[in-house]
């Protein structure tokens, strides 16, 4: 097989192999929005309207704080020697940042200099029922915000931030019905 470079519409990141990935490597997107990088075309936003904006800047501020919960309960699993856990909130705090990098590039905003901070519970299990609970909220709010949307953009973003929260959800049920079933 040949290897190509593939791009994500959501994000845009280049990915290479020989087929698209299921899911974008770095921000979830379904395979629906992998394209081949030749076939590139820079999705642009238009003009905002006050709906789309503010919806993008609540989603900012949501994807800002989830990547911070994240971070936070990646270092707790980290320290518990919680392998598995750690690994699994890294990976989240990941894409949810590359959630806020792409809504930032859409608001036309910089990076802010200084990251946000959240707190985090000691106990994993913690972590994940205040994971999935956050999860909800986010698709909820994306499904909501891209029904809205009248920016064909805003309206594309929104609607596969929806499905890989969604994707989130099932990775915290899985992971609680597991932990709950030991207890």
């Amino acid at each position: 097989m040949k290897v190509r470079v593939w791009r994500c519409r959501i994000c845009g990141d280049p990915y290479i192999g020989a087929v698209p990935p299921s899911h974008c490597p770095f921000c979830g997107a379904h395979a629906e929005y992998i394209i081949l990088a030749s076939d590139w075309d820079d999705p642009k936003v238009g003009t905002l309207n006050d709906t789309d904006r503010g919806n993008l800047e609540k989603a900012l501020a949501i994807e800002q704080s989830n990547t911070a919960f994240y971070r936070c309960s990646s270092a707790k699993g980290d320290e518990a020697g919680d392998f598995e856990g750690f690994a699994t909130f890294k990976a989240l705090s990941k894409v949810e940042n590359e959630h806020a990098s792409t809504i930032l590039k859409m608001l036309g905003q910089p990076k802010p200099d200084k990251e946000h901070t959240e707190e985090c519970h000691d106990a994993y299990i913690e972590n994940v029922r205040e994971s999935l609970k956050r999860e909800n909220n986010a698709t909820k709010f994306y499904a909501a915000s891209a029904a809205e949307a009248t920016d064909p953009r805003v309206k594309e973003v929104f609607a596969a931030l929806s499905m890989i929260e969604a994707d989130h959800i099932q990775l915290d049920e899985d992971k609680l019905t597991k932990l709950e079933g030991k207890a």
